[in-house]
């Protein structure tokens, strides 16, 4: 059975990567275990690619995840008596049922159930009668074994039983499906002849309607740097009424580590969101319906251990829903800020939030967020925050009767949760602004990113600036998807989410091809600018992250926010009306050109010039040189070359550089990279000559060839990023 969130997808892409070509992503290292939990009651849950097991003093229940299409959970209770606990041992179940052992062996793919006779029970065949508690419809026995399908939706097969003595001895059996029950017979003819122990072995698979289940959607990842690992939370449809939420684990380069079940007991929990601190993460997500509030579960990633799961809502919350989670790196008991909607007395929604540590111990509520009458909606907090710096949360809400349509506003807080203003960042009240996102940088300023839509005009990605230390907006706001677009475009973009790489901000959303329902998802690149003003300017435009002849939405952006050369991970969900369904894909996006810093040997003299330059060097960003001593030394910048300057006098002494500037060198030079765009992925050298005096001694270019006498340094040749 194929599935794609045992199997993400994964390739590597660049801004350079600007064409219309399909991306053809390579499969992420498959996760090939069973995700194990228990219950509050004791009860064992089990979560393989396309099947769930419940195991209690009841007895064992097996439930096709088939997805939304099925109204409920339509499994088969094997019910073959209760008051026994099951045991658990690695992945394998046993229930001690006194004349024999009931065993379930877990495989990702499907459920080997056996029954293991210790000693032959009595003279004459071996009758096992099952009693099958289901909704779904005997379809059919054929030579793949029993089909029990509800028309439409998908099923069970209960495939033919294997009968194994203990000399290996092997008889196939067929078994016959009578009044709700599941008959197998071993023959005495075979029993007179057999050594025990006896195994009665069938297995146990999901039958999915067109070929595979595709039930994943609503994925959020965060990297670790830690552990140098990124973790990806989605959520699992068994049934329209049972969502599961998992986390896998994967490395920077796509193999797959571990997974861990958050909740998989058939509560009905959805959209689940990810944050991480100095290897420690917390999923929190809704739980809807029978137990409703904001859950949440600690994660300790270098033990691999799961905390248990606790309540972040508070109890008056009414249909608490859409939660989001951030964390600071500043030294605080509450690291933790989670974000989520409620509906207040008045029947208006409303954004609550709380500060806490990981293990929801040690939780502080917020006394107020944005409580002021109107519809509050979508809240959003960054995923980390830098030592130091203050929160900030984002969210849309209705204008009033003054301004229906909605907008989107920015409150900040202090790390241990004091406010320190909000502002309206949409300004354009002619237009319905929703899906705020928000990355925070590394110069004290927060990107926040959003879908502007109104009855006239397209729906665009809108972008602002927040400084965080007082929530004054840096700048005026940009509409990416019109950059994105010089040409001008007419297409409805939606499901922004933003990240930050540790150079870059990404901005990535989902755009359809025309007018279409076909849906690709497409990213930008943005440089954060401090100097005069703090601003955007945009790095690189519509890049194409994936395109199939499928929808891809539900995008998501998680910055390697330590790296240096600027990598983030995007995923997103694959919807088809094909065999596939849903399942999560993903990208690791590199946001600067392939460049850096390197290194010619040019250098000769005694000593011979020595320069440092900074490193990485970015469009927009700082570049500095140091110079170590010299009498009058120069420095050439322009194009790499190599040109012997005295091939018999002092072999050593290159020039590196074919020069367009030649200027004396200071011991320091600071400048900035100018804010353009195409000057990512350009490369120029660097040398110094330094011009010394015709008494100088060493291996020194000079005299009869040149009227002076020079050292030379290496050359260095930098890409810009």
């Amino acid at each position: 059975m194929r599935m794609f969130v045992a199997g993400f997808f994964v390739t590597v892409l660049s801004p350079s990567v600007l064409g219309e070509e399909p991306v053809r992503p390579m499969a992420l290292q498959a996760p090939t275990d069973v995700v194990l939990d228990r219950g509050d009651s004791g009860a064992i849950f089990a979560l393989g690619d396309d099947w769930k097991m419940q195991f209690d003093a009841t007895g064992a229940t097996f439930i096709p995840c088939l997805g939304e299409r099925a109204p409920r959970n339509l499994g088969i209770h094997f019910a073959l008596g209760d008051g026994v606990v099951p045991v658990l041992d690695g992945r394998r179940v046993t229930i001690d049922r006194g004349s024999f052992h009931e065993v379930y062996d877990l495989s990702p793919q499907s459920v080997e159930q056996s029954f293991v006779f210790a000693s032959r029970p009595a003279d004459g065949d071996i009758t096992l009668r099952l009693p099958l508690d289901t909704e779904l419809e005997h379809a059919s026995t054929d030579a793949n074994g029993l089909a029990l399908i509800a028309e439409g939706i998908g099923g069970v097969r209960y495939g033919h039983v294997t009968v194994l003595d203990a000399d290996q001895r092997r008889l196939a059996v067929e078994s016959a499906y009578h009044a709700g029950a599941l008959e197998i017979r071993v023959p005495d003819a075979f029993l007179d002849g057999a050594r025990f122990p006896l195994v009665i072995d069938p297995v146990v698979s999901t039958i999915p309607v067109d070929g595979t289940n595709g039930v994943d959607s609503e994925s959020d990842a965060v990297f670790s740097a830690t552990t140098n690992s990124y973790l990806v939370a989605y959520e699992r449809a068994v049934s329209l009424l049972d969502h599961d939420i998992l986390v896998r684990r994967f490395t920077p380069t796509g193999s797959f580590i571990e997974s861990y079940s958050i909740q998989i007991d058939g509560a009905n929990t959805r959209r689940p969101a990810l944050a991480e601190r100095l290897g420690i993460a917390v999923v929190v997500y809704a739980r809807l319906l029978q137990g409703a509030g904001i859950k949440g579960r600690q994660i300790d990633i270098p033990n691999a251990t799961l905390g248990a799961i606790y309540t972040v809502s508070q109890a008056g919350d009414v249909n608490p829903d859409v939660p989001d989670v951030g964390a600071t790196l500043s030294s605080v008991t509450r690291p933790f800020l989670v974000v989520w909607r409620h509906e207040d007395p008045f029947g208006d929604t409303d954004i609550a939030a709380c500060l806490m540590d990981a293990a929801g111990t040690n939780v502080s509520y917020f006394t107020q967020v944005c409580a002021n009458f109107k519809a509050h909606d979508e809240p959003c907090v960054a995923q980390r925050v830098p030592a130091g710096q203050n929160w900030i949360i984002a969210h849309s809400v209705d204008g009033g009767t003054t301004q229906p349509l909605r907008e989107i506003t920015s409150c900040i807080f202090t790390p241990t949760g004091t406010p320190m203003g909000f502002q309206n960042l949409s300004l354009d009240p002619t237009r319905q602004h929703s899906q705020p996102k928000i990355a925070v940088g590394a110069k004290g300023m927060a990107l926040v990113a959003w879908i502007a839509d109104s009855a006239t005009d397209d729906a665009d990605v809108l972008l602002r600036l927040v400084r965080l230390s007082d929530g004054f907006s840096g700048s005026s706001g940009s509409n990416a998807t019109a950059l994105d677009h010089p040409g001008g475009e007419s297409l409805d973009q939606t499901d922004v989410d933003v990240g930050f790489d540790g150079q870059r901000y990404v901005v990535a959303y989902a755009e359809p091809k025309s007018a279409s329902s076909d849906f690709d998802v497409r990213a930008s690149v943005w440089q954060d600018l401090d100097v005069p003003t703090p601003d955007l300017t945009m790095i690189a435009s519509n890049v194409l992250i994936a395109k199939t002849s499928d929808v891809e939405r539900e995008v998501c952006v998680a910055g390697f926010d330590t790296s240096t050369n600027g990598t983030s991970y995007i995923s997103w969900t694959r919807s088809s009306s094909s065999a596939s369904g849903n399942d999560i894909e993903a990208a690791i996006f590199t946001s600067t050109q392939a460049g850096g810093t390197t290194t010619l040997q040019t250098g000769c003299g005694s000593p011979e010039p020595i320069f440092t330059t900074s490193t990485p060097v970015l469009v927009g960003g700082p570049i500095t040189l140091s110079q170590i001593g010299g009498s009058s030394p120069l420095l050439f910048v322009g194009f790499p070359t190599s040109i012997p300057l005295c091939p018999g006098q002092a072999p050593g002494c290159v020039l590196g550089v074919n020069p367009i500037l030649v200027t004396p060198m200071p011991p320091f030079i600071s400048t900035t990279v100018p804010i353009d765009g195409t000057l990512a992925g350009f490369t120029f050298a660097m040398q110094v000559i330094d011009v010394v005096p015709l008494s100088a001694t060493g291996t020194i270019c000079g005299p009869p060839k040149y009227s002076s006498k020079v050292r030379t340094s290496d050359t260095r040749v930098v890409t810009i990023q």
